[in-house]
């Protein structure tokens, strides 16, 4: 089995262990071939959400196919602008520098099917184990990151006090990764 092979099963293993199934959906993210990077999305459900996971993005060309990051997006307003995220994400991490948890970076230009979301934040959710971030077998190693989009008022607070006190702001607030957040004031310094 290649590399490439052995990565996408292991990848599949571990959400379907988190109780994510998978549905079928595969679709070339064309802004991100265009860096030569052959990427795949698959789609998976989970707790009535759909997720979209990114398949075989890579950041270390000189590596080989050891090495791989994946992403994951839920369908935060539509297919449309979950695989614009996507793809952004992925274009930004293979072409510019690796995305890491806790990375926060702009936008670029979208369509309006983003709405106001400004920022994307990199992270490992809370209701996911921190390892789930670096799975190693033998020589293959690969993370696994969420993909949030932010509106300009959550990355300025990310900035500000840093990514684990807004962590614990939207853990406390009642809301989750899969919601759209229109009421800020969980963000309020008291």
């Amino acid at each position: 089995m290649s590399n490439d092979a052995l990565h996408r099963e292991l990848l599949h293993a571990g959400l379907t262990a988190f109780g994510f199934r998978w549905t079928d959906l595969r679709r070339p993210l064309q802004r991100v071939l265009d860096t030569n990077g052959n990427a795949e999305i698959d789609v998976w459900s989970w707790n009535k959400h759909a997720v979209y996971t990114t398949n075989g993005c890579s950041a270390y060309s000189d590596q080989g196919s050891r090495y791989r990051d994946e992403f994951i997006a839920h369908d935060f307003l539509d297919e449309e602008a979950v695989l614009e995220v996507l793809s952004y994400a992925m274009f930004f991490h293979m072409t510019k520098r690796s995305l890491k948890p806790a990375d926060v970076v702009a936008i670029g230009p979208t369509s309006n099917a983003i709405g106001d979301y400004t920022h994307l934040f990199v992270s490992v959710p809370f209701f996911l184990p921190a390892e789930v971030n670096e799975i190693e077998l033998g020589p293959l190693r690969f993370t696994l990151s969420w993909l949030m989009p932010l509106v300009n008022v959550e990355a300025q607070f990310i900035e500000r006090h840093g990514s684990d006190a807004f962590e614990s702001r939207l853990k406390a607030s009642g809301y989750s990764y899969f919601d759209l957040r229109t009421d800020l004031s969980y963000l309020r310094l008291d």
